[in-house]
């Protein structure tokens, strides 16, 4: 009798937690006849499936730092350990990573040695990793999980914060801007950086996608600023923003100005290059404008695409209700173009 597994494994879910492969085997019965004793089959069946249980280790699923503007990245290194890797902004102070309270999601029936939403012990730092254990409640589990958490400062492709006015919409009429648009709405100037009025081409960039507007919107945005935010387009899945005309090997920030529609959920996509994030348009609450910095560097073609799509399950597509596109440095060797960096 010769015994063989058919096809590949499905995976049965038991209700106490544990998965199963399941196969089908099949026999052939074989005799031997003949003068040339070759085999000859007398029947052949297949059983009924069999099971081979397994266990599955207990992980953690999610890890937010409840930092705005902070990106998290969780790597499993080995089945019973692991790493966790929180990016903030440069500029943020020790004693603000110090009071970083963050929230983690599990596995079912598991549980984790250090506090959800509230300080670790020791509090998180970029020197000392800060350990997190998470253990399966069932004993015939894998063994329990080592997450080992650390802060590390960095520009992330993009960043965002909460706009609220001229104050902290980041533009200065110290640096050069080769774009500065209000998408919807009339010429104004901010900080001494004059805006074009209401355009969705023109030089040295276009916009495609949407097609929709909103007017008259009322975000909680004061200053000037406020009428870049008032009207704006919408609907673009994607919507695209091509710069033009760039000076290769220079770097440009581009500033895209937003705010929240609703509570939460409006997260959207940007990508530009090999460059992408997930942004919560609604990140700082309905009515409060989120800016959102891509730093990039001008290739030789002399043009950059951005990209801005709903991520999965977002509420909607992306508001951008004025962009601006500064000079940061003409070339890497050279010094800050005329007016300083801004």
């Amino acid at each position: 009798m010769k015994l063989g597994l058919m096809g590949t494994p499905t995976v049965d879910h038991r209700q106490d937690g544990t998965d199963q492969l399941v196969w089908a085997l099949r026999a052939n019965i074989m005799d031997w006849a003949g003068a040339g004793g070759g085999k000859v089959p007398l029947a052949q069946m297949t059983s009924a499936r069999f099971r081979v249980r397994h266990y599955t280790g207990k992980d953690i699923t999610s890890f937010d730092a409840n930092l705005p503007g902070s990106s998290v990245s969780i790597r499993s290194t080995s089945p019973v350990s692991g790493a966790v890797v929180v990016y903030v902004a440069p500029e943020t102070a020790d004693e603000r990573i110090a009071a970083l309270a963050p929230t983690h999601a599990l596995d079912d029936e598991a549980t984790c040695d250090q506090p959800n939403g509230a300080i670790p012990n020791p509090p998180l730092s970029t020197t000392t990793p800060v350990s997190y254990t998470v253990t399966p409640q069932d004993a015939a589990d894998l063994p329990a999980r080592v997450y080992s958490v650390v802060v590390t400062r960095v520009t992330p492709p993009f960043a965002y914060s909460r706009w609220t006015g001229d104050a902290d919409s980041g533009l200065s009429g110290a640096s050069q801007y080769p774009v500065a648009v209000n998408l919807g709405g009339a010429a104004v100037t901010v900080n001494g950086v004059a805006f074009q009025a209401s355009a969705l081409e023109g030089e040295g960039f276009s916009i495609a996608g949407g097609g929709l507007w909103i007017n008259g919107g009322a975000p909680n945005v004061a200053g000037e600023s406020r009428a870049l935010a008032s009207d704006f387009p919408y609907g673009g899945t994607p919507l695209t923003v091509t710069f033009s005309g760039l000076t290769p090997g220079a770097t440009y920030e581009t500033a895209l100005l937003s705010y929240g529609w609703e509570g939460s959920g409006r997260t959207e996509t940007f990508a530009s290059g090999d460059d992408s994030r997930v942004v919560d348009q609604d990140a700082f609450g309905a009515g409060e404008g989120p800016r959102i910095v891509h730093t990039l560097v001008a290739g030789p073609s002399g043009s950059r695409v951005i990209g801005i799509a709903p991520a999965a399950g977002s509420a909607g597509t992306f508001h951008l209700c004025a962009l601006a596109n500064r000079i940061i440095r003409l070339l890497e060797d050279d010094a800050q173009p005329p007016g300083g960096s801004g």
